[in-house]
């Protein structure tokens, strides 16, 4: 059974091998088994989803918040072994070898178990390809209303992740910043994240298979000339027009 469950395409994992482990897995903890299969090919049953958008608080905020610039570029998701934010330094490195000096921060760089050694993989290359101040490490937790402003004083914000299941299937929340702020974003091509951004209006740029070279490239592009400056809120991914539905039914089911 789970064997068959392996090759369907409902499971995006690397390989068949991953594949058939995750699958067995779920099957010998009880987490779905044949009644589930014939209630649902593609277990919607099993699935929620939850809209990527942001609150009209979350807008009047960031509509009164004043630019502040840390830096050109900003990788604000955190630090973790299914991202690639080595590529991104190694970016910011050719961009200084071909004369476009790009600066770049990291907003969640405080070193946890997860992912020290990463954080120590990251600034050694910093110190190696002898950037100095033009990449910023941040440790200290950063308030809400000043990350904003960093995000809006930003040219572009960037996350690139690694091929597999959980960039396959998952939408990083970093769209949602791009969405409220109007800040461009710049992703690779693996999978939900890229085509979710595509599809919101938000000046994406999307790097299919990421390398030094190419992200550079896009990196210096969008670092020349003036700065064209955050567009506010995409109003349609605000919770009052994305869940109006939802909103409606919980009213009337509180009342």
């Amino acid at each position: 059974y789970a064997r068959q469950l392996a090759v369907s395409d409902h499971f995006l994992c690397r390989s068949e091998v991953e594949r058939a482990t995750l699958v067995a897995n779920l099957c010998l903890t009880g987490a779905f088994g044949p009644a589930d299969i014939a209630c649902s090919r593609t277990l919607a049953h099993l699935v929620s989803l939850v809209p990527i958008g942001f609150s009209a608080r979350s807008a009047r905020e960031a509509a009164a918040t004043e630019p502040v610039h840390l830096a050109d570029f900003l990788w604000t998701g955190g630090i973790w072994n299914f991202l690639d934010p080595l590529t991104f330094v190694r970016a910011v490195g050719r961009c200084h070898q071909r004369g476009a000096p790009v600066t770049a921060a990291f907003l969640h760089a405080a070193p946890v178990t997860d992912n020290a050694d990463l954080v120590a993989a990251l600034h050694h290359e910093v110190e190696a390809l002898d950037l100095g101040d033009a990449v910023q490490l941040l440790t200290e937790p950063v308030a809400h209303g000043k990350r904003d402003a960093y995000l809006l004083g930003a040219r572009g914000l960037v996350c690139l992740g690694k091929p597999g299941a959980e960039n396959q299937t998952c939408v990083r929340l970093r769209v949602r910043d791009s969405r409220l702020l109007g800040v461009s974003l710049v992703v690779d091509g693996y999978g939900a994240t890229a085509r979710e951004a595509e599809q919101g209006g938000v000046r994406t740029h999307v790097v299919p298979d990421p390398t030094p070279d190419s992200l550079a490239a896009v990196l210096a592009d969008l670092g020349r000339g003036p700065a064209p400056g955050p567009t506010g809120a995409h109003e349609d991914f605000c919770y009052d027009h994305r869940l109006r539905g939802f909103l409606t039914w919980l009213t009337t089911a509180l009342a």
